[in-house]
């Protein structure tokens, strides 16, 4: 029970971090009125549909490391390690090409004309790190893997800091 709960806290303060990182962004956009807000407001569906792939490979990622550090086989963490980078990559590109589709993804969420524009530029501006969101999200699963909970945690927490500094530069 100690190592389930020592494993699970960081794990939930992580997620509640990236949270607490989307309401952050609506709240400071929120700053700069109603149209703002709606405009991101629009694509957090989307969003959450598009991060939805990548936490499913860190799942498989999380399970596969997972049993091959049970099992004391280093050589298969290395091997399914090496092939997380390649499935990291792999999907960057897919996802990332949802950017082509930034224009569009407002007028099928139902947006109103007047934030189409805003929102769509919101949506390409957001997706264009798929990268580093994938390689968060694949990455952290397979540290936790090995029974670190703490540095996607840290990692997490440095990323919200960063979001809160550059919101506050650049809205």
């Amino acid at each position: 029970l100690y190592m389930l709960v020592t494993l699970s806290i960081p794990t939930i303060i992580e997620e509640v971090l990236a949270t607490l990182i989307q309401y952050v962004d609506t709240a400071m956009v929120g700053q700069l009125g109603e149209q703002a807000t709606a405009s991101v407001s629009v694509s957090t569906t989307v969003t959450w549909l598009v991060n939805s792939v990548p936490h499913a490979i860190g799942i498989g990622v999380l399970a596969l490391i997972a049993k091959a550090v049970g099992s004391g086989d280093k050589n298969l963490v290395r091997r399914i390690s090496s092939q997380a980078v390649w499935m990291v990559i792999g999907c960057s590109i897919v996802l990332g090409g949802i950017l082509l589709l930034s224009p569009y993804i407002p007028i099928w969420m139902g947006a109103e004309a007047s934030i189409q524009g805003a929102a769509g530029e919101y949506f390409f501006i957001i997706s264009l790190p798929m990268l580093f969101r994938v390689s968060s999200i694949v990455f952290g699963a397979a540290i936790r893997a090995t029974k670190d909970t703490k540095t996607p945690m840290l990692i997490s927490l440095g990323a919200n800091i960063i979001n809160a500094v550059l919101n506050y530069a650049l809205i």
